[in-house]
């Protein structure tokens, strides 16, 4: 499902594009605007139907509308971002606060449809790692008490949700299937380990965590995130509304950034026993180079974008080895 509604996002954001020169060559403004209205308004009415979805279906059959609810979202704020530099500053305001109002409705609906499930799990002490490699521990804020996540698996489409989780230490193997759908949101001080082969991914309100994902055949898309590292090898790259975080990556398109600061990019750096046939089979094996040609919806100018920069080889951490760390499957079996 993720897959569809990232290929649907970047259809969109080709038609963007291509509206963008329309207007550029257009004698009447008016009509770009008017053009960008009509498309955002359509966006508008399409989110609030799914909202209303949810909240009648409950638990039952919302949850795999939350996920594609969220991606509309951030197509909808690239259409305005896309569509700033003709739209009168009042419009672009507007539209913005929309988005905003829709994206509290959609925290509001999650709220009101998905109780929380606990489940308490520790993670087995490993073993020493190589020489050149490093197991990282889980970032805990010593302050808090432990919040282990709610776990919310939707079997028939293969999706996976974890959300509300503080200090804790979650693993998931997807093993060989490449139709695992992930979503991380609301988590404060964790370490995440996602090994095998995975579709599609999204990451929303992560602050202080420590993220390291294997190879995705589709996309990820990342909103809200604050003060992270990530590992993550997927060949679509998508970061929203994101401060203060490390992005070690290998991907096969530009990575596209949009509403960030603090931002800084280096080459994938995450290991396991296994990986390179799952990087093989999701054609990531080889390492394009693109990490570092970020695209910066945010900044048009020909001079370089001060929103993102490259992390200096001696401020990156060493290989990070997730060979040995413990394996809890968060989906029922």
């Amino acid at each position: 499902m993720l897959e569809r509604l990232a290929a649907l996002d970047s259809e969109r954001a080709r038609q963007a594009e291509a509206r963008r020169h329309d207007a550029a060559a257009s004698a009447n403004p008016l009509e770009s605007t008017g053009a960008f209205q009509g498309a955002f308004d359509e966006q508008r009415k399409i989110v609030e139907e799914s909202l209303s979805r949810i909240r009648q279906s409950g638990s039952a059959s919302g949850k795999a509308d939350m996920d594609a609810v969220a991606i509309q979202l951030a197509a909808m704020d690239k259409m305005v971002s896309d569509a700033s530099y003709f739209l009168p500053p009042y419009d672009v305001q507007s539209s913005r606060s929309v988005v905003d109002r829709l994206k509290q409705s959609l925290e509001s609906a999650i709220a009101e449809v998905i109780p929380k499930k606990k489940f308490s799990f520790r993670a087995k002490n490993t073993s020493s790692s190589p020489k050149e490699t490093v197991t990282p521990p889980a970032v805990k804020n010593e302050e808090e008490e432990d919040e282990t996540p709610s776990f919310m698996p939707d079997r028939a489409a293969n999706l996976h949700s974890i959300r509300d989780a503080k200090n804790s230490t979650i693993v998931h193997d997807s093993g060989e299937s490449s139709e695992t759908e992930v979503t991380l949101s609301n988590l404060t001080h964790c370490t995440v380990f996602l090994r095998g082969i995975f579709r599609a991914m999204f990451f929303h309100k992560l602050k202080n965590c420590h993220v390291y994902v294997s190879a995705v055949t589709g996309s990820i898309l990342l909103e809200e995130i604050d003060s992270c590292i990530f590992m993550l090898a997927s060949h679509q790259i998508r970061i929203h509304s994101t401060t203060n975080t490390d992005f070690y990556l290998r991907v096969r398109s530009r990575p596209i950034v949009e509403h960030v600061s603090g931002v800084r990019f280096a080459p994938y750096a995450f290991h396991y026993q296994g990986i390179e046939d799952h990087l093989k089979a999701a054609n990531l094996a080889e390492e394009t180079g693109l990490w570092e040609k970020v695209d910066d919806f945010r900044w048009l100018r020909a001079a370089a974008s001060p929103n993102w920069s490259i992390l200096r080889p001696d401020q990156r951490v060493p290989l990070v080895d997730g060979t040995n760390v413990s394996s809890r499957e968060f989906c029922n079996k």
